[in-house]
């Protein structure tokens, strides 16, 4: 070969390799520079929804290692990546149903029996509040106004799907209507009362802190206006309305109109006391009562502020049970287990009083905390193993040997080794204490006394003193 034709193949050698190395620079900035996507192409990014009219949502976005993050949105935050959901690919996750590029379904962590859809509402994951809008958190919360002219409560929250719900209630009723928004209509919501039926339509439109709109018959014979002002604290940000706390609560109305009555007056000892209800309600599903003590001391007079307290708050948890139960479809019927009537006096001794499981201190009035009692590595769990641990296993297994007769020694054993014990309550026998397993095994969960005498090294000197006033 002539050195011409070698130096002409060598200049086309050498112009072959820096062509490779031009374009492998190109590939390498491409692939820095451009996402890739973990579902053959298809871009998961955007925003979803399980309605696109719904204020909140999932945010996707691509991460680290071809992977997405999966964050749920709403106003006021974001999770952050990781935290809702864990990074994943998405195509080939059990957790995610890829429908189409548009519809995927994810089983979410608190909500693993089944996938949730959503559908992609944007392309851009970014998520902007609009402080001026009606959003999700601008509805959430608790607004007092009028429909015609009589005086309503209204209360909206939001569920973990996104979905928005509101109830709201005429005057002092204690019946809850139910309000769902309307999925094709943004402003529209359905009214259902409590057997499921539906009663009115309401247009309801936000404005700031006021609500205005129209309530219409389902046959639309009948109209009335809608007015109500935001009675939440809201301080705004440029990222979303920030929630406080409300100047009046949802239920304040017909818990300061609900009059009480004397449904029976029992003693234990020497002792009074009172079980009370609820006069002015009708309901088979609200079966609550409370406990008032008869006295006149100032500690007495505290003890009954609280019990009565705690009976209101009751009272409103059953019609919130039954109103949650409603909104998501349950028959009235299956209701029943809303409420409780178990209000009882276990102890009554010269220094305490137990109630229901809480002790109070009769001088002062205030709650006591039995665990203070105990020194402090015995205030909390106390395993079996335990130098207190040991003083009550025995204790825990004769109570249900005499409780439950001679049964399975195995179980039995079982029981205790997956148990651990807290203090509950006093009483002139001694200190009641429970045991707690996990679920599987709830059946081993128990109440049984340990006397002061075997307790004594256990306990502080404030635990003596008040073991000695016990033993009087």
């Amino acid at each position: 070969m002539s050195n011409h034709s070698k130096t002409s193949a060598n200049y086309v050698s050498f112009l072959l390799v820096n062509l490779m190395r031009s374009l492998l620079t190109i590939v390498c900035c491409i692939s820095v520079f451009v996402p890739t996507y973990a579902f053959g192409g298809t871009d998961f990014t955007g925003f979803w929804k399980t309605s696109c009219t719904d204020d909140a949502g999932v945010q996707i976005k691509p991460a680290e290692n071809q992977l997405y993050s999966i964050s749920f949105c709403q106003p006021g935050r974001c999770f952050n990546p990781g935290e809702w959901e864990p990074n994943s690919r998405i195509d080939g996750d059990p957790e995610y149903k890829v429908v189409s590029p548009n519809e995927i379904g994810i089983r979410r962590k608190d909500h693993t029996s089944e996938y949730i859809m959503y559908k992609k509402c944007d392309n851009d994951p970014a998520y902007v509040v609009d402080a001026n809008k009606c959003l999700a958190l601008s509805w959430i919360g608790t607004w007092k106004g009028t429909i015609g002219k009589t005086p309503v409560m209204m209360e909206f929250d939001q569920r973990f799907s996104g979905e928005t719900v509101g109830k709201y209630y005429y005057r002092t009723s204690i019946v809850d209507l139910i309000l769902k928004k309307d999925e094709k209509v943004a402003n529209l919501w359905q009214e259902f009362d409590p057997q499921n039926k539906l009663t009115g339509l309401l247009i309801l439109n936000c404005n700031g802190n006021s609500l205005t709109g129209e309530w219409k018959s389902p046959d639309g014979k009948a109209t009335h206006l809608v007015q109500a002002e935001r009675i939440d604290n809201f301080s705004k940000t440029n990222i979303a309305p920030i929630y406080e706390s409300p100047v009046m609560s949802y239920p304040e109305p017909r818990l300061n109109a609900l009059k009480k009555s004397v449904i029976k007056r029992d003693s234990i000892g020497k002792h009074q006391f009172e079980i009370i209800g609820a006069l002015n309600v009708n309901s088979e599903n609200v079966k609550v009562t409370g406990l008032q003590l008869l006295g006149d001391s100032k500690g007495i007079r505290k003890i009954n502020d609280t019990l009565l307290n705690e009976f209101l708050k009751k009272f409103e948890e059953a019609i919130s049970c039954i109103t949650a139960g409603k909104s998501l479809g349950s028959n009235p019927d299956n209701l029943a287990e809303c409420g409780s009537d178990d209000s009882k006096v276990i102890v009554w001794s010269n220094d305490f009083v137990v109630i229901d499981r809480s002790t109070y201190n009769l001088v002062s009035g205030d709650r006591e905390d039995v665990s203070l009692w105990l020194t402090k590595p015995y205030r909390m769990e106390i395993e079996p193993s335990s130098g207190l641990g040991k003083i009550l296993s025995p204790l825990y297994l004769k109570h249900r040997g005499e409780e439950y007769g001679q049964g399975d020694e195995k179980y039995e054993e079982e029981c205790l080794e997956a148990s651990s014990f807290s203090v509950s309550w006093p009483s002139d026998e001694g200190i009641t204490f429970s045991s707690a397993a996990a679920h599987a095994m709830a059946g081993c969960n128990d109440n049984f006394t340990a006397p002061y005498d075997v307790l004594w090294p256990y306990l502080t000197s404030l635990g003596q003193s008040h073991a000695k006033s016990f033993q009087h």
